[in-house]
């Protein structure tokens, strides 16, 4: 991920907070940066499709308590924030929530055939098991 109008300092802050570390690889003109739960956490942990838990593994609804974190910490309305592993898309203070839904809701898998067919991003984790709307979206 790429974020732009960010400080390193920010980003560490963040991922802290939420019980994550950060790798971080500061770039001309923005930060590149990856995020993993700390051993010691208990929320935010990837489920495979096969149901195997990923602890460092962030899940989506991780990543958008983060991003809302960097958003809230920073104060920059310019700041933008890039990912691209499941294609590009640009968040911004004003998009996140909109397109974090989004992203959360697309097919882990297009081929209708697939035995991942009826799966979401949003699903690889167990956030909604004890909060239905985990993080407020969906």
């Amino acid at each position: 991920m790429y974020a732009k109008g960010f400080s390193k300092e920010t980003i560490e802050r963040a991922a802290f907070r939420l019980g994550m570390d950060a790798d971080i690889e500061e770039q001309p003109g923005r930060i590149k940066f990856t995020v993993r739960n700390l051993h010691s956490s208990s929320t935010y942990h990837s489920v495979s499709p096969e149901g195997r838990n990923l602890r460092s593994v962030v899940c989506y609804h991780g990543h958008y308590a983060l991003f809302k974190k960097m958003f809230e910490l920073q104060g920059n309305p310019d700041a933008t924030i890039e990912s691209s592993r499941y294609g590009k898309i640009i968040y911004t203070p004003d998009t996140l929530r909109e397109k974090a839904q989004e992203f959360g809701m697309r097919r882990l898998n297009d081929d209708p055939v697939s035995i991942y067919w009826d799966w979401q991003r949003r699903d690889l984790c167990h956030c909604a098991d004890s909060d239905p709307n985990p993080e407020g979206i969906y």
